[in-house]
C-alpha cells in the first residue's frame, strides 16, 4: 500500500530499502528507515499518514538507543511535532515522551504475567521502575499491594507520576534517585520486600547485593538477564551463583524468555526464590 501511494515519487532501488513493518505507539508511528533514504523521509512519512488511520505523527529512527537512560534517537518526518504518548494497554495507561523514553513493546507478555503471580497485600520494591512498565499493571490489578518504585531518570519519574494520576492509583510511591542509596534508605526505615523487580538491561549485577538485603526470607526477585541461545542451562547456573555469593539459598523458579536481544542471545526474566 505504501509503495502504491508513493507512486513515481521514489525509484525502485529506494523502494527496496523501505521496511515492511513499523512500530506504533499511541498516535505515533516509528519507522526504521535507512539513512540512505533521508532525502525521502518526508515523502514517505506523508504517505504513511494517508494510509494508517488514528496516527498524527510519523518518525524515523536516526540512531541507536544511547546512554544510561537508554534514550531513543528519532526525528519527526511528517505530521504533528508532538511525541507525548498516552498508551492504553491491557487496562493500564502508560505515559511517556517517545523522543526521550524507549517504550519496550516486546515486554508486553511480562507486563501481563507479573500481576497474575503477585499475591494480594505484597510489598514490592521496583529498583528500576522507569515509566512503570511492570509496577503500574501490578498496582492497578492486585489488591492491597504497596510498591516503592525507584529510578534516577527525571524524565521517567515525571511521566510515571503522570500515569499514576491517570490510573488513579495511591499504592505506588515514586522515589527519584540511585537504587543502591534509596534501597539502603528504605532498609533503615524498616522496609522489607516480599518481591523485588530488577527489570534493567544490561543485567544489573552490581545491584544484586542491595536487592538481597531488602528482601524477606522466602521472597522473590525478578532479574532481567541476557542468555545465550546455545548455553541456556549454563548461563542460568551462573545467575544462580551470582545470587548465592552472599550465602543465601537460591532456587530458579521460572525462567521466562522475553524476546531475542541479538543473534544467539535472548532477553530473559529469571524468577528467583531466595531463602
Amino acid at each position: 500500500m505504501l509503495l502504491e501511494k508513493l507512486g513515481g515519487k521514489i525509484d525502485e532501488v529506494d523502494a527496496k530499502m523501505i521496511p515492511k513493518g513499523f512500530q506504533k505507539t499511541g498516535e505515533i508511528i516509528i519507522m526504521n528507515l535507512p539513512l540512505e533514504l533521508e532525502s525521502k523521509f518526508n515523502i514517505i512519512g506523508e504517505a504513511v499518514l494517508e494510509i494508517v488511520s488514528n496516527v498524527k505523527t510519523v518518525c524515523a529512527k536516526v540512531g541507536e538507543i544511547t546512554g544510561e537512560f537508554r534514550r531513543p534517537q528519532i526525528k519527526v518526518i511528517a505530521g504533528e511535532n508532538n511525541l507525548e504518548v498516552e498508551n492504553f494497554e491491557n487496562g493500564v495507561w502508560f505515559c511517556y515522551d517517545a523522543g526521550k523514553i524507549m517504550f519496550a513493546k516486546g515486554n508486553v507478555s511480562e507486563r501481563g504475567r507479573l500481576p497474575k503471580i503477585v499475591k494480594e497485600g505484597e510489598l514490592i520494591v521496583d529498583m528500576f521502575v522507569g515509566i512503570g512498565y511492570f509496577s503500574l499493571p501490578i498496582a492497578k490489578k492486585v489488591k492491597g499491594v504497596k510498591i516503592y518504585g525507584i529510578d534516577k531518570n527525571p524524565d521517567s519519574i515525571f511521566w510515571l507520576k503522570k500515569a499514576i494520576k491517570k490510573n488513579k492509583l495511591d499504592n505506588l510511591e515514586v522515589i527519584e534517585g540511585d537504587s543502591k542509596a534509596e534501597v539502603g534508605r528504605l532498609i533503615v526505615e524498616g522496609i522489607k520486600a516480599d518481591r523485588v523487580l530488577m527489570g534493567y538491561l544490561p543485567p544489573p549485577e552490581e545491584f544484586v547485593s542491595h536487592a538481597l538485603k531488602i528482601l524477606k526470607k522466602g521472597g522473590m526477585i525478578h532479574y532481567d538477564a541476557l542468555i545465550r541461545t546455545d548455553f541456556v542451562e549454563g548461563d542460568l547456573a551462573k545467575i544462580k551463583e551470582l545470587f548465592e555469593q552472599t550465602g543465601r539459598k537460591v532456587e530458579i523458579v521460572n525462567p521466562q524468555r522475553v524476546k531475542s536481544y541479538r543473534p544467539k542471545v535472548d532477553h530473559y526474566v529469571v524468577d528467583l526464590k531466595i531463602n
